[in-house]
């Protein structure tokens, strides 16, 4: 048994997950990387479901204390696809995305 007792840096932790360069750059590989996995994913009609997608940094969390990534897909229609309506079954491409780049 060891005699030390660790005791973690919160405020440190806190700036480090609302400030850090680093993390921002992490988060935007893995947004580029979400970005061309939602591209090669996406049933194509005309293209502008997989065209009109965008990646952003934004501080958010419960309590809007820490840098989070969303990758949003801004095309008209690209709701009712990822969600469904009556007539068509729900795709979750953006779903599927998170869950392969380990987000969900």
């Amino acid at each position: 048994m060891s005699a030390y007792t660790y005791n973690p840096n919160r405020k440190g932790m806190a700036a480090y997950l609302s400030t850090s360069g680093d993390l921002r750059r992490h988060l935007q590989h893995k947004g580029e990387m979400a970005i061309a996995l939602y591209r090669a994913g996406v049933k194509r009609k005309t293209g502008r479901n997989a065209r009109e997608v965008r990646y952003q940094t934004t501080v958010g969390g419960k309590r809007k204390d820490r840098m989070i990534g969303e990758v949003i897909a801004y095309a008209p229609y690209s709701a009712y696809r990822e969600w469904g309506t009556v007539n068509n079954d729900a795709e979750r491409n953006l779903r599927a995305v998170a869950r392969k780049i380990g987000s969900v």
